[in-house]
């Protein structure tokens, strides 16, 4: 997909999958053997699973430790393959599978001995997940004759959050029977409804144990509370931990069916009743009980372009209009319900109706087949791609089978009492009257095909609504698609003129909402600079802000499924907010964590890499990173994750969970491939040049040493030419933060002048790391004394005068990179302390290097320019540098002058030098040459008549 990468189920309805030939290479089943030897790699196996692999993998641990390692796989599963059906198989058999996932084959399970010959647990075991296997697994570990399970059933289950979709309790019990089946041997199966808490635990003397996690061990110690008053045996508990997978919206942290319930919000559950039909917009019904917030959806339905909704209740009061042949049936049905004008008094009717159902079904007869028929004319006249009638009472009128498909929102009883008592001012018994007089939120989920909760904050009723938007969308676009229809130019720039003309925040987040449910394959590749800006005016109109605070679930639904190219757009917005410290707030954590996850796609990683460097102090973040680093076995993602250490360590976020990452870095670095050690000698380079504090760092781990170690035997080894540069830029850049480290690394300072004094025999990119760590090493004061110390001014001499031959030698490019080093090297802003030192320096360059400097200065190179005149202005800091130029001939006459430059970027090196001058307090800008320097900013008059002729 472009925006989205994968379809969900919601979005097939019926059209076919555009993704059947990757389906037709990809396993149904497939089988992957753990054993010793691959127990290190488990979460690479299972990350390649996930793409190869349809619908089921069967694990088979072949490890003595197969108890320990079956809640491991399950929770590596949730996290790396979790669409995934994943069965940890506990007996040594082979499962049918269609192919295997990594190199090792079956061979001999190692199964533990039973403890118990009966064991017992219960649960709701509703949308079987990585939790209940591992739940069950562990009973059947633990039992070697009957597992008693026993499934939760009606009045059980009406606390559970989301009780209403919650499956059949026989659908329930044969998915755990099929599921123990499945992965178990030998095991005989006795399952239960529990109506109760307690069920058989309670009476079946002969179970020994009883399976609970650390939620449910107070439900086991109920049990024996229990079976002590029946006069049995206490069972013995034996407790598992629940997987860890964090809800952002119930607050749970557990793999939990709750969390799988509220995922299934806004999906379809069932297929659609009707398919779509050519000309016709696609209808949908939409309901829901009093208080539930339905009013607010269908506004929200509303807001969007390809939407038309139709109120009944608003319609139906239309009708009402007084001597319209259904005031008159009514009239003629409810006596005294007319008023003196012929119109219906609804406070009266309601009173009547609401007391007796018999009424209202009467009223309902009456009223239902004259709506319809409006309804059917509207839906005819509608030139919109999707027509939703919102209606209160649509299950009960039997007009959801007319439509394509249902909607429905629910809320808790209990909320929908407060919010209607809250709302109404209203008694509660009043309220409950209201209430009693609808059908139930399980009447009305069962005949839907995708349900809402608007039980918990805003954010995510519409996090759910926009899932089923997009989805529906998709599957308009996919038609399209079939028929030819591509995205291209014009359609980007229409829906960028549609914001414009009402630019706000809902239209937006609206728009954006249809962007997500374009299918990659349906967008012109030319348009992607029009789709691009469009995404990023959508984003600046919500803001960032508002993005992060109040709409953090699509946020984090885009990062985790869009492509990379638009999750490096979402990474350049945050960066450009400077929003990286807002995405630790307790709300937006997750969408950190996200981006973190798709460090190693090449399209994105550098902007992940500066938004995360801010916060990788944070664990969360920096656990996610290590985790990768732990499982990653290329070293291109590993690099893509150092890529954060650096961001971090280049605005100084130096903190203890750096550490580890410096430890892999150090494995690196150590590795016999060479690729990976120059990728880890530039990494260190960008790491030194960020502050003493890094450069500590760099000792404090072993990093520097490695790095000195690898100069001293690479310059004589086959890959020597590779490896030497890179400890050499390396030593320039700590040494530029540290100079004291030049006498703590000799051999890189003799070898850095041996690099020098032949530098007419070195190949360019050799020369240029010499020269450019020179002007590193040489940048301050001290360093300037640190290098005098150690060679002596007779060598510094030799190597300085080496630098003025080089800066006006050989091939143009060369020497303009030469005059960035002499700009380094004479970069500190003069101090008393440095002068005399740098002016020893200056003077080393040769007697003859200023003036060949100006000369540079008159010649048409652009480059060359540029770098002069960047050197020129770290010269003419100091005192010398005034002093040595301004007695060149010829040389104030060309500072004072403004026309000298007809290039953008020397016009504005040149002007930076002018304005350092005037900023100066030098005694050498006497009052002559400071009113022509400041004159140089008076903009030239033209002769209007030469002017004229020009255009």
């Amino acid at each position: 997909m472009w925006m989205f990468k994968n379809l969900s189920r919601a979005s097939l309805r019926y059209v076919n999958w555009s993704d059947r030939k990757l389906a037709s290479r990809m396993h149904e089943t497939a089988l992957l053997v753990i054993s010793k030897g691959s127990i290190s790699r488990i979460k690479e196996l299972l990350s390649l699973a996930a793409t190869t692999v349809r619908q089921k993998l069967y694990v088979r641990v072949e490890h003595e430790e197969l108890d320990a390692l079956v809640p491991q796989v399950y929770l590596e599963s949730s996290l790396l393959c979790p669409n995934l059906d994943v069965r940890v198989m506990l007996a040594d058999r082979i499962p049918e599978h269609q192919g295997f996932i990594g190199e090792d084959r079956p061979g001999k399970m190692i199964i533990p001995e039973k403890k118990y010959k009966e064991v017992v647990l219960g649960g709701t075991f509703d949308r079987i997940h990585n939790g209940h296997k591992t739940l069950l697994s562990k009973a059947v570990l633990l039992g070697s004759q009957t597992l008693f399970c026993g499934v939760t059933d009606v009045e059980m289950i009406k606390k559970k959050t989301l009780w209403e979709l919650i499956s059949p309790v026989e659908d329930r019990i044969n998915d755990v029977k099929e599921f123990v089946n499945d992965v178990s041997e030998g095991l005989s199966c006795d399952l239960f409804p529990l109506d109760d808490p307690f069920g058989k635990s309670i009476t079946v003397p002969s179970i020994e144990a009883i399976v609970v996690s650390e939620e449910t061990r107070k439900g086991g110690e109920a049990v024996n509370s229990r079976r002590r008053d029946n006069k049995l045996s206490t069972l013995i508990v034996e407790q598992i931990d629940l997987l860890k997978d964090e809800d952002l919206v119930l607050s749970e942290v557990k793999v939990s069916s709750s969390t799988r319930r509220r995922e299934a919000l806004g999906t379809l559950l069932q297929p659609p009743f009707r398919a779509p039909i050519q000309g016709r917009p696609y209808v949908i019904g939409f309901t829901g009980g009093i208080a539930s917030g339905k009013s607010n959806i269908a506004k929200y339905l509303k807001s969007l372009t390809d939407f038309q909704v139709i109120d009944c209740d608003k319609l139906a009061h239309d009708t009402y209009t007084p001597g319209s042949k259904l005031c008159l049936r009514i009239g003629e049905a409810f006596e005294g319900v007319l008023d003196t004008t012929g119109a219906v008094d609804r406070k009266k009717l309601g009173a009547i109706v609401f007391s007796n159902p018999e009424h209202r079904l009467k009223l309902n007869n009456i009223v239902w087949p004259a709506l319809m028929e409006i309804i059917e004319e509207k839906i005819d006249q509608c030139e919109k791609e999707f027509f939703v009638v919102e209606a209160a009472a649509l299950i009960e009128a039997g007009w959801h089978k007319r439509m394509n498909e249902l909607w429905t929102v629910i809320v808790s009883r209990e909320e929908a009492l407060r919010r209607i008592c809250a709302r109404d001012g209203v008694p509660e018994k009043d309220a409950e009257a209201r209430l009693n007089a609808q059908i139930d939120n399980k009447k009305r989920v069962d005949a839907s095909n995708v349900v809402f909760c608007s039980q918990w904050a805003y954010e995510e009723t519409r996090a759910q609504v926009m899932r089923a938007v997009e989805a529906i969308m998709r599957a308009a676009e996919l038609m399209e698609e079939d028929s030819g229809y591509v995205w291209d130019s014009n359609r980007f720039l229409a829906l960028r003129e549609e914001l414009l003309q009402e630019k706000n925040e809902d239209k937006a987040l609206e728009i954006l909402t249809r962007l997500l449910s374009i299918d990659e394959e349906t967008v012109d590749p030319l348009a992607w600079m029009d789709a691009k800006d469009l995404i990023v005016l959508l984003l600046q109109t919500i803001t960032a802000d508002k993005l992060l605070s109040q709409h953090q679930i699509f946020i984090l639904n885009a990062v985790n499924q869009c492509s990379p190219s638009v999750v490096e757009l979402l990474a350049a917005f945050f960066l450009q907010n400077n929003s990286s410290q807002k995405l630790i707030s307790s709300g937006s954590l997750a969408v950190a964590i996200a981006f973190a996850r798709r460090i190693n796609e090449e399209e994105c990683y550098e902007k992940i890499a500066v938004l995360l460097g801010p916060i990788l102090h944070v664990s969360e973040v920096s656990q996610e990173l290590l985790h990768q680093l732990a499982s990653s076995k290329k070293s291109q993602h590993r690099f893509r994750i150092y890529e954060v250490v650096v961001s971090a360590c280049r605005i100084k976020n130096l903190h203890p969970e750096m550490k580890p990452f410096f430890d892999y870095i150090m494995k690196d670095i150590a590795t016999d491939d060479i690729l990976s050690q120059l990728a880890i000698m530039d990494l260190l380079s960008s790491i030194a040049i960020c502050g003493p504090q890094m450069c500590q760092l760099l000792t404090e781990t072993g990093a520097s040493t490695a790095v000195y170690n690898l100069l001293s035997s690479s310059k004589d080894s086959p890959d020597g030419g590779f490896l030497y540069p890179g400890c050499i830029k390396y030593f320039g850049h700590l040494c530029r933060v540290f100079p004291s480290q030049l006498s703590v690394y000799p051999k890189f300072l003799d070898a850095l002048v041996d690099l020098i004094s032949h530098f007419d025999r070195l190949d360019p990119s050799l020369r240029l790391i010499a020269f450019d760590t020179l002007g590193n090493v040489g940048h301050s004061g001290e360093a300037k004394v640190e290098l005098e110390k150690i060679k002596g001014d007779i060598k510094m001499r030799q190597i300085l005068a080496h630098f003025g031959v080089a800066c006006v030698t050989g091939p143009v490019d060369l020497r303009a990179r030469h005059l960035d080093a002499l700009a380094t090297l004479f970069g500190e802003p003069a101090t008393k302390q440095n002068e005399n030192i740098s002016r020893r320096y200056f003077g080393w360059l040769g007697e003859p290097f200023p003036k060949l400097l100006f000369d540079v200065l008159q010649k048409p190179f652009d480059n060359m320019r540029l770098a002069t005149l960047a050197a020129l202005n770290s010269v003419l800091g100091y005192e010398f540098g005034k002093s040595t130029m301004f007695t060149i001939g010829g040389f104030t006459d060309w500072l004072v002058k403004n026309t000298t430059e007809t290039q953008w970027e020397t016009a504005q090196a040149k002007e930076k030098i002018v304005k350092n001058l005037l900023a100066s307090d030098s005694m050498l800008i006497d009052g002559t040459l400071r009113d022509k320097l400041t004159a140089y900013f008076t903009p030239i008059k033209n002769d209007p008549q030469v002017g004229m002729a020009s255009l």
